[in-house]
């Protein structure tokens, strides 16, 4: 087996066969010992210790600074400039006499590249003597300053002359990579040492490109073609490219790395900029790609009004969009305009739309007006069908290319395609190879460009690709694929993946409108999925309308399809807050399934659960547990007790317990929830979320703040990281750590997450939105509990604006915000409008029958007519309320302590005390039953209780009291709570008043 030769040995024999000397004439001419160079010639030689052998067969060979170093460097020797300053010896020194003066030249050609200018473009300017440079600088270059500024940096690169930097301008054909390149050497040339461009788009006539550049007027290496043969004249070339002179090389439209291995100097200060339509380059190249885009629309319209001036910005905008921002399109465009100047552009941009764009005249360069700068083809459909053709469709890979990009062109153009989307639509995973091999080919070719997690297709190659490849299939498969995509993802609510959706589903629905088939259907079934689960919910509404009429139409009113759409768009009326006809349509889906499958099914036990649901948004609590129970004892018959709908119902269930004030039953269902969707959906899930969310209530509820706080933040990183920041259910979390701040004493924590939800809700759903007035009005009660009346009032009134606008005056909703602004008219002492708002109040919920939020309006009066000194009908008020209480919810429940706390200090103003000690006690008794022993509700009994035994003069049991009241406090709500101070300044009036009796004592 032959070793090949050394770096070393094969530069010096190049260098000596380009001087035509045998090696004995070689040895006889240096002084240099025959078997030397013999050695050194078949590249037997790794490094040389003789260095003054080296340098006289180099001043023999007459090679210049660069080459010399050349040699010097591969064979491990220091440059001419480190041995001329380390020889003393005047033998040695006459040594260097041939590079004298091209050292002492060096260092300004190394300041000239210092000068390079890096931070701003320069002008046009003329290029140094010798430079080859084909083409003139086009007048209406715009936008790319960016990417010149790139290049500079990258060819300053420290202005190490024994170090060339290279750079591959990749992108399309069309996008202006030759333009960029003539751009840069007509502004930057001038800092180099020379200029050489060579046209790689022909592979057989490089040699000759070369081999040019040595002759008269460029570097004049010989006098004419005559003198030497062709390799000659270009060894001569490649020598003088390997010296250490910043000369920049522009290796035009190349494409194959092994023209580039073949031709690229290997060693010297050559800048090389390479142009190419490949994206993929080999590692081992290690030169960096620069992946050139389309032009910023700002540009394309700079580039389209300066070639044709009577354009608007407006006119040029909608051409430039149709267009997609092609820097040849625009070219091309502009220029017919400015010939065909009474062609408007309303006319032209017609003309595109109705036809097939690539056969349009403009754009296949056939008007007089276009010259090419740059003397590429001006056909646009030409210029990708150059590329197109490169594919051998006898070759499997080359096939599969071709199918992949007809199915690229069916989505959205321009925009991200996912791997494992687009190789679906041919079969194919993404993880196959013979996928992401084609893939590959097509962005060679460039015709796709190719991102970490995707592709994209510009739109102009998509047509042009609809145009030459003929696949009926294509367009199907496509939508099949894009349906089974949104809803494998759907499962797991990744907005983000969501929204890079909406754009394809609206392009294929746009492109197939007229259609009346399943297909469409289901189309615009997924785009309403997607805005639903983004939270446009105002969006997805019309869309599964739709949808539902195609199905109607399609499928008829009972089949499984219909009630699935009914379903979905009844659960948008619901977030929506339209409850009527989310009920509505709810029950039509459940009534087509009852009829399909049966009662007992787990499709119709996921109605039945949603239905529950709705029933609690109406107040029905009662109707809600029943709902869910039984759409959970069907789920548990039919899917198993771990399955995600199982843990839906037993979270809602939870929720529903809760409401009604049943903390001991909501245990349960809430751990199981979160236990069922640990192994079904993972931890990190919107379920998840609000699973762990209704279980942050209840221990809200029963007074384990501190377990509540972990669970809020907990679903509300889930919601963040998976929904995004700006999404309805991460705005509901804000609201609900808004709420437990509230509770909790911090005011300024909780007035923030509410004002986080505010801008949410409104961004999103917009003011007139059920959710953004719940929590306007959740501000306003906190407003209310910090003395902040007249704020507090203004957010009241307009969250009782917003629901009564949206939902109607008898909405349950709408008496929660009567009930809010009616507190705060209570604390500015305006007792008769608050009186008769909550009167409004309890005839809204007498029309709901709704009895636990009656009483609790019932409590509202009842202490505003005590206030008005209304004592018998405020005594009426309280024991309704707390009749009502034991009957809807239980004898033992905390919100019937609620009721008997009032109804106890009633009777203590009464002057009834021992009726008022054993109400109140009745309610100290039923707290410490129901919830945690340091629920701040226990501290309220406690100072209820204390305050009785101060007027009873019972001082030292009331200071008991307090001082256990004032323990909970400081630890549940902090020391600065408004609670808290409260009870201190109860304990010392207290201990005042048994000063005092000691002293009398």
């Amino acid at each position: 087996m032959s070793i090949p030769p050394t770096p070393f040995g094969e530069l010096f024999r190049r260098y000596r066969e380009a001087t035509a000397f045998s090696r004995e004439e070689l040895a006889h001419k240096s002084n240099v010992p025959l078997g030397t160079i013999k050695r050194w010639d078949r590249g037997k030689t790794q490094t040389v210790q003789n260095w003054r052998y080296l340098l006289q067969t180099a001043v023999v060979l007459k090679l210049a600074r660069g080459q010399t170093n050349s040699l010097l460097t591969t064979a491990g020797l220091p440059s001419l400039e480190l041995l001329f300053q380390q020889v003393l010896d005047e033998k040695d020194q006459a040594l260097f006499v041939s590079w004298k003066s091209d050292i002492t030249h060096l260092s300004g050609m190394q300041q000239l590249l210092n000068e390079i200018p890096l931070t701003v473009v320069p002008p046009i300017s003329a290029p140094p003597s010798g430079s080859r440079i084909p083409f003139a600088a086009n007048p209406h270059f715009v936008g790319r300053d960016d990417v010149l500024m790139t290049l500079a940096h990258r060819f300053y690169a420290d202005a190490a002359l024994d170090l060339g930097s290279r750079v591959i301008l990749a992108g399309l054909g069309g996008v202006g990579k030759t333009s960029i390149a003539v751009e840069f050497v007509r502004r930057y040339g001038c800092y180099f040492s020379g200029v050489f461009w060579l046209n790689f788009g022909d592979a057989a006539a490089i040699a000759r490109e070369v081999a040019a550049c040595g002759g008269p007027g460029f570097l004049e290496l010989y006098r004419s073609n005559g003198d030497l043969t062709l390799d000659d004249q270009v060894r001569l070339v490649q020598n003088a490219w390997e010296q250490n002179i910043p000369r920049l090389l522009v290796f035009d439209n190349c494409d194959d790395p092994l023209l580039v291995q073949q031709w690229l100097p290997m060693t010297g200060g050559c800048r090389v900029l390479i142009t190419s339509q490949r994206q993929r380059w080999p590692s081992s190249f290690d030169i960096p790609v620069y992946r050139l885009d389309i032009l910023d629309r700002s540009a394309s319209i700079s580039l389209l009004q300066g070639l044709a001036p009577r354009l608007l910005s407006n006119e040029a905008d909608a051409i430039a969009e149709e267009l997609g921002d092609l820097p040849l399109a625009l070219q091309l465009a502009g220029s017919y305009l400015a010939e065909f100047r009474w062609t408007s552009s309303e006319d032209y941009i017609n003309e595109l739309r109705n036809a097939m764009i690539m056969a349009h005249p403009s754009l296949r360069g056939e008007h007089e007006n276009d010259i090419s700068t740059t003397k590429h083809d001006r056909d646009v459909e030409r210029t990708f069908l150059m590329s197109y053709r490169r594919l051998d469709l006898q070759n499997e890979r080359d096939r599969m290319a071709s199918a992949i990009l007809i199915r690229a062109a069916c989505f959205a153009p321009g925009m991200l395609i996912p791997i494992e989307l687009l190789l679906t639509s041919v079969n194919l995973r993404p993880q196959m190879m013979q996928g992401q091999a084609a893939i590959g080919r097509l962005a060679d070719l460039g015709l796709m460009i190719v991102e970490d997690t995707g592709v994209r297709l510009h739109r102009l190659v998509a047509n042009f690709a609809q145009a030459v490849i003929l696949d009926v299939t294509a367009q199907s498969t496509v939508e099949e694929s894009l349906i089974t995509h949104v809803k494998n993802i759907s499962q797991n609510g990744d907005v983000s993946s969501m929204k890079r959706m909406l754009v394809h589903l609206e392009w294929v629905i746009h492109r197939g409108a007229n259609r009346v088939e399943t297909a469409m259907a289901q189309l615009w079934f997924h785009w309403g999925l997607c805005l639903k689960t983004i939270g446009d919910f105002r969006s997805a509404q019309p869309a599964y309308e739709h949808a539902l009429r195609l199905y109607e139409i399609t499928f008829g009113d009972m089949h499984p399809d219909t009630a699935t759409c009914l379903n979905s768009l009844a659960e948008v009326y619901w977030s929506m807050g339209n409850f009527a006809m989310a009920q509505t349509h709810y029950e039509r889906a459940l009534a087509i399934e009852e009829d399909l499958f049966g009662r007992i099914h787990a499709t119709t036990a996921k109605t039945l659960n949603d239905l529950g649901a709705v029933a609690y948004s109406l107040g029905d609590s009662k109707t809600a547990c029943m709902l869910c129970k039984e759409a959970l004892s069907i789920f548990e018959t039919t899917l198993g007790s771990i399955h995600a709908a199982t843990a839906e119902s037993l979270n809602n269930l939870g929720l529903f317990l809760i409401s009604m004030g049943d903390y001991e039953s909501a245990y349960l269902p809430s751990e199981q929830a979160i236990a069922i969707y640990e192994q079904t959906v993972g931890p990190v899930h919107p379920d998840m979320a609000t699973s762990l969310n209704n279980r942050a209530l209840l221990m809200e509820f029963v007074g384990n703040y501190s377990e509540a706080y972990e669970l809020y933040e907990r679903a509300l990183a889930i919601r963040e990281q998976i929904q995004g920041p700006k999404h309805p259910a991460t705005a509901q979390s804000f609201h609900n750590l808004g709420a437990f701040m509230h509770t909790t004493g911090k005011f300024n924590r909780s007035f923030y997450f509410y004002e986080r939800a505010i801008e949410i809700f409104t961004e999103t759903w917009g003011i007139n939105h059920p959710d953004t007035a719940t929590s306007i009005g959740a501000l306003a009660t906190l407003l209310d509990s910090m003395a902040d009346y007249k704020r507090a009032r203004r957010f009241a009134e307009q969250a009782l604006s917003i629901r009564e606008s949206v939902l109607g005056s008898r909405h349950p909703d709408v008496a929660i915000s009567l009930n809010c602004l009616a507190r705060i008219l209570e604390g500015l002492g305006e007792y008769t409008s608050a009186k008769a708002l909550y009167e409004r109040a309890l005839v809204i919920c007498d029309e709901t029958e709704n009895d636990s939020i009656k009483a609790i309006y019932l409590n509202n009066l009842g202490r505003t007519l005590q206030s008005m000194k209304d004592y018998n009908a405020a005594q009426r008020c309280y024991e309704q309320a707390v009749s009502m209480l034991k009957e809807t919810l239980g004898e033992r429940h905390p919100d019937v302590a609620y009721g008997l706390n009032n109804l106890g200090l009633l009777y203590q103003c009464l002057g009834d005390y021992k009726i008022a000690r054993s109400v109140l006690e009745e309610a100290l008794s039923i707290r410490e039953a129901t919830v945690d022993p340091d629920h701040p509700d226990i501290a309220t009994s406690l100072r209820s209780l204390a305050e009785l035994y101060q007027v009873t003069e019972e001082y030292t049991a009331a200071r008991v009291l307090l001082e256990r009241a004032l323990n909970i406090q400081t630890t549940m709500l902090g020391a600065t709570h408004p609670d808290t101070h409260k009870t201190k300044n109860q304990l010392v009036t207290c201990m005042a008043a048994l000063d005092r009796g000691e002293q009398m004592e």
